[in-house]
């Protein structure tokens, strides 16, 4: 069995270097870079995609599935939700520690 992880395309605040909302959608570079994954994956074969429901991962997935293989959206693997860390500049945090999900430090009002 191989597994393939890929991650969606860029979102507005990507692009800003600010912590995205919640639940965003890609801009057009992260369409562009979801279709340019598409031609490269267009000749192997998947039997599912298993993407986080998500907007910007949603859209990532329906863009790459080219032979319209079962989409399942799974809660369990969705992006935390930075709170009120939302448009502000990743600078503002430690980001190795942010995504440390042992970490001790509480960063904003995140709902986890």
């Amino acid at each position: 069995m191989k597994v393939y992880i890929t991650r969606h395309g860029e979102v507005p605040h990507n692009a800003l270097k600010q912590y995205n909302t919640f639940d965003e959608d890609l801009n057009d570079l992260g369409v562009k870079q979801a279709e340019e994954l598409r031609d490269k994956i267009k000749n192997e074969q998947f039997d599912i995609i298993i993407s986080s429901p998500l907007i910007r991962a949603k859209h990532t997935a329906e863009i790459i599935n080219i032979n319209n293989v079962k989409i399942i959206f799974d809660d369990r693997i969705k992006e935390r939700d930075c709170g009120n860390l939302s448009g502000q500049p990743l600078e503002v945090t430690d980001r190795e520690e942010y995504w440390n999900y042992n970490t001790t430090i509480q960063y904003g009002s995140q709902r986890i």
